[in-house]
Parts: structure tokens; sequence; C-alpha cells
């Protein structure tokens, strides 16, 4: 039978075998990674090699938009499927009162400049996003919050399960349909925009892609809460 002290030996034993594998381990993982070369980024050459041709000067709007627009149509689909399976978890009856300011307190006081700030902002993020790290995801994220601050300062929101706010749900994947279609007539080729209206196309299209981003992650924000105070509600 072992005793205390057996015990607390074995145990450091353990410990120190654990750590000393760990070691190996991580330095075997560093001396692979230092034997690596370097890799050579072939697609940061092309990207600036053509990227007059996208319309745009910033390289991550010209891959995210033209030379990759087919992952992104699909990014947009994946919000558009968010947005319906949230729908149905959506109950604007719900509210958490206790952790809500009131139109008076100090929160609404806030909200109420930092909301068009935010929104002034998120315009900003979103025409920037052609010649500078911004765009439709960062803009969208943005309007979102807006959405978030109205909600915690108790401002009424409008009901989402009505007819415009599902359009805007869709109008990332409906803008961008277009596009594609009257590309095509253009050029005859599948997702290859005419070289001198590039520029217009991608911003008709982040135009669209902002406010699908951000009415679809304001919803799964409500669509979440909502069940959380639902929870709560019948655990009191």
């Amino acid at each position: 039978m072992i005793d205390a002290h057996g015990a607390t030996v074995l145990k450091s034993s353990y410990v120190l075998l654990i750590a000393l594998t760990i070691s190996v381990l991580t330095g075997g993982v560093i001396f692979a990674l230092l034997q690596t070369p370097a890799p050579q980024n072939i697609m940061y050459d092309l990207v600036q090699a053509n990227i007059q041709q996208s319309g745009v000067t910033n390289p991550v709007t010209a891959v995210l938009l033209n030379f990759r627009a087919y992952d992104t149509f699909l990014e947009f689909a994946v919000f558009f499927c968010v947005s319906i399976a949230s729908l149905p978890y959506l109950d604007p009856s719900v509210s958490d009162a206790s952790h809500l300011e009131t139109k008076d307190g100090p929160l609404f006081s806030l909200v109420k400049v930092l909301v068009p700030l935010t929104i002034l902002l998120a315009g900003y993020t979103l025409w920037v996003g052609s010649f500078k790290p911004g765009g439709a995801f960062q803009a969208g994220a943005l309007l979102a919050g807006c959405g978030l601050l109205l909600t915690l300062s108790n401002a009424g929101v409008t009901k989402m399960t009505g007819f415009w706010w599902r359009s805007i749900f869709s109008m990332s994947l409906i803008f961008f349909i277009l596009v594609i279609g009257f590309s095509y007539l253009n050029t005859h080729t599948f997702l290859m925009y005419p070289t001198t209206l590039s520029g217009s196309l991608i911003l008709f299209i982040e135009f669209a892609a902002t406010f699908s981003v951000a009415a679809t992650l304001y919803l799964c924000y409500l669509s979440v809460r909502g069940r959380v105070v639902q929870g709560s509600h019948r655990a009191g």
C-alpha cells in the first residue's frame, strides 16, 4: 500500500514526465518550423500584378469581391441561411427589463451620441474599403453594434419578421445575383466584371452586404437573447 509520501513522489513523477513530454514535442515543432523554407507568396504577386483590373486598390477587397468572388457569394448565402435559421427563435415580446436602462437613463443619453457617430463611421468604413482596410463586413458589424446599443437602452425595435426585414436579410444575395447577370451579359463569362465598371459593381455589392450582415448579426443577438431570457424566467 502506498503511503502519503509515496503518493506525493508518484504524483511528482507523473507531472515531471508530462512536462518533459510536452517540452520534447514543443522543441520538435520549433525545430521543424525552423527547418522549413520560407514559403513563396505567389498569390500576393499575382494579386498585385492584376489589381488594376479589379477596380479597387485594396488587395483584400480585390480578392474577396473580384478574384475570388464565388467564395464571397457563398458566404452571403451562408448569412442568408443563418437568418432563416434564426427567425423561428425570435420572440419580440421577450424583454429583460431588470437589465435594461430606461429612456431617461444615462445609457440612453450616451446612445443618442454614439449611434449617429457609429452610423457615420460605418459609412466611412464601407467607402474606404476600396483602397484601405475596411469594407462591408466591418461596416455591417458596426451597424449591428448600433442595434445592440438601442436594445440595451430599451429603445423600441422594429418587428424583424416583416417583409422589409426579410428583404434586407436577402439583399446581399439579390444584389450579387444582379451583378452576376449584368456582368455575364457584358463579358459572357461567369463572375467576370466589365473592367471599366468593376469598382462600381463592387461598391454596389458591398452596399447591400453591409445591411445584410448588420441585420443578420443583430437578428442572431436577438434570437439568442430571447432564448436566454426565457430560460431565466423558467428557472425563476
